[in-house]
Order: structure tokens, then sequence, then C-alpha cells
């Protein structure tokens, strides 16, 4: 763990001065959901959700998610110290670390009623790991909720039908990205850290017409067209995921 604690400071370390630290990454599509979902548990006036925002950033989901919920407790992991400075405005607890030291720190403890990976996993060495821990810090009805962006969308494809992977400094092939999943390769993961998903939505990005065309090819090779185009549309996933229990209930 110790390896991949530095592989993954020293990854994020070459981030600090991107752009991505400059403007808070706003995510409102991903804000609905989480408002969707955490309305799915009934609040008192006196008791909120306790959310784990793993990668916080500048704290915007945070800020967002406690003028929605104000009894809510939020608290954040981020390793960019600049956008700590403003994160801290936000969280109740902010842990200025990369997600593997914190874990290895053992902070974690049976208490979030979420913990929230909004677009993480993806630059992570070992998400596997990474989830799996995870879980020990859900309380009996703690859910996780991933964001993860979709390698099978359509623009992908086309780029490897002519001979193309370029990285780029933002979207779907991030340089920074590690990791690359399909809307199957993240179901295999979650399955295999003993997670299901209870839901599943997407943000959409697509040229119909293009993806007709491109169906019509998948299909003469043996795939299935309404799957092809379902998940060949889809930008960016989002899962609300609760551990599989076991027939001692564990």
């Amino acid at each position: 763990m110790a390896e991949l604690t530095t592989q993954a400071q020293q990854h994020f370390q070459q981030q600090q001065e991107r752009t991505y630290y400059a403007q808070s990454p706003e995510r409102p599509a991903l804000l609905s959901l989480l408002e969707k979902w955490l309305n799915q548990r009934a609040w008192t006036a006196d008791k909120g959700p306790r959310v784990l925002d793993v990668g916080c950033g500048r704290g915007w989901m945070a800020k967002q998610l406690g003028l929605r919920f104000p009894r809510a407790l939020i608290d954040g992991v981020e390793i960019n110290q600049q956008a700590c400075q403003q994160a801290r405005e936000s969280c109740e607890t902010l842990y200025e670390q990369a997600v593997e030291s914190f874990l290895a720190e053992q902070h974690l403890h049976q208490q979030y009623d979420y913990i929230v990976l909004a677009d993480i996993l993806e630059h992570l060495v070992d998400p596997w790991t990474v989830l799996k821990q995870m879980k020990k810090g859900l309380n009996d009805q703690g859910r996780i909720i991933v964001s993860l962006p979709n390698v099978g969308h359509y623009t992908v494809i086309l780029s490897l039908l002519t001979g193309r992977w370029q990285y780029t400094d933002a979207g779907l092939l991030d340089r920074t990205h590690l990791r690359f999943f399909t809307l199957q390769e993240a179901m295999l993961m979650f399955q295999d850290t003993g997670l299901t998903a209870e839901d599943i939505q997407f943000t959409r990005v697509s040229k119909p017409q293009v993806i007709d065309q491109m169906a019509a090819l998948a299909t003469a090779l043996g795939a299935d067209a309404n799957r092809f185009k379902q998940e060949a549309q889809a930008f960016q996933y989002m899962f609300l995921l609760s551990p599989i229990q076991t027939e001692a209930g564990a």
C-alpha cells in the first residue's frame, strides 16, 4: 500500500497547477442526482446526511450539498494544497492528502451515509482496493456514489478506427487517467469489490446519425445495436452503490 500511496502522490503532484484547480469543477448533473439519492432517506430537523467527498477540489459540491441539506456533515479528502484553502470553508473536516494515504492512516469508521467518489477512480493505481476499503466507512444504510467517464463513448471509438488515442488536458482521455472503463468493466469492478448498483444514470453527448452508422457496423460484427447505441452516447456514468449482503448479513 505504501508503494501505491507514493505513486498516487507523485501522480497528483503533477496536476497541482492544472486548470482543474484554477476553476472549481462544477458538476450540476451529478449534484442533481446526489440530491435525489440523498432524499431517498428521511432526514430530520436535527439530523442530516453524513457525507465524505473524496477528491472534493475547492469544495463546490460540499458547499452545494450544505445549502440543500443544512444539517449535513460533510468531510472532504483533497490532495491539492491550493484547493484545500477554499474547501475548508465548506467541509466539517478536511483531510489534505491522497486518498490512499487517507485510507492507510485509517481515518475511516462506520460513520458515513454516503461516500462520493466523483471522477476519482480513473486516476488511481488500484481503484479496486480503494473501493473495498471505502466500504468500511459506511454505516448500516450507507451507500457509495461513483462517477466515471465512459471510454466506450462513440468519439473514442471513432478515434480508434482512425488509429488515434489522443490524450488531452481534460475529458474522456485526460492524460492523468490511469484506468479506463466501459459500463461492463465498471460493473465488474463493483462486483469484484462487493458492491451492487442500485441505480445507474449517465450524461449524454452524442450525434445520433453518427452513432446509428456505427451501430450498423457493430451489428454486422455481432453486437447488439440497441445496447451499442445507448452505451456509445454515454459520456459519463453515475452509480449509486450498496454493499452486497452476505448470508450472514455482513
